[in-house]
């Protein structure tokens, strides 16, 4: 069982530049997967308005959830401070951070899909030792070792 956030950020970007978390549904639904998952549809926002509060409920919310593998879709300008933050609180799970550079809405040249199928593959397969990852462009990157290369638009390690 894989136990899915849903926080918003380009990836749930629609063409009228709203956050939707349903134009992630829809990738999920699409996928085809035959695993066992579960949506928590928490907030759709760009994330570069979650703050300290807001990282605080995300938090206090993955410490409710009794399943240890959990996939946190979100914007990627935040996500490496929001992912350091909780491998900091939390050490009993399984997480992997998940987004995209070009919103699911445009799916001829999307990124999306593939980071999202990469991150739940990896997680439903690979990993058994409680860690936080970022897993962007098939690359699985520790949150305190990458950064965010604006430029060329790629999580890159340090």
């Amino acid at each position: 069982m894989i136990e899915i956030l849903l926080l918003g950020g380009t990836i749930s970007r629609n063409s009228k530049d709203f956050y939707d978390n349903s134009m992630i549904k829809n990738l999920i639904s699409n996928s085809r997967i035959t695993s066992e998952y579960k949506i928590h549809d928490l907030f759709a926002v760009d994330s570069q308005t979650i703050d300290d509060k807001l990282v605080s409920y995300i938090i206090e919310y993955i410490q409710l959830i009794k399943c240890d593998k959990i996939l946190i879709v979100m914007g990627t300008d935040r996500m490496i401070q929001v992912s350091q933050q909780v491998k900091k609180n939390i050490t009993n799970k399984i997480i992997i951070f998940v987004g995209a550079f070009i919103p699911f809405s445009q799916y001829n040249i999307t990124d999306a899909s593939f980071n999202f199928g990469s991150a739940f593959g990896i997680l439903n397969n690979c990993l058994n030792k409680p860690a936080v990852f970022i897993c962007m462009h098939g690359q699985l990157l520790d949150p305190d070792q990458s950064k965010k290369d604006y430029k060329k638009k790629f999580f890159v390690k340090l």
